[in-house]
């Protein structure tokens, strides 16, 4: 939708979205992509990272899992 022009600079995850029943979510804004992390609120080793780059698709292969989740 180019509606950061192609910059993740200055995101923020909204503050109703950054938790919930099932996890806690953080983002790592940089110019050319942003890296999401969801921390499972069972249990807070069990974790997912993704990247989206500037085209707004996740990044394959930048995707990392961990506890259980592996």
């Amino acid at each position: 939708m180019d509606g950061g022009e192609g910059s993740y600079d200055g995101f923020s995850i909204p503050e109703k979205l950054r938790s919930n029943e099932n996890a806690t979510y953080t983002c790592d804004a940089r110019t050319n992509e942003v890296t999401f992390t969801a921390i499972s609120t069972q249990d807070p080793a069990n974790t997912v990272i993704a990247e989206i780059g500037t085209d707004g698709k996740f990044i394959q292969s930048q995707w990392t899992y961990t506890g259980e989740f592996l």
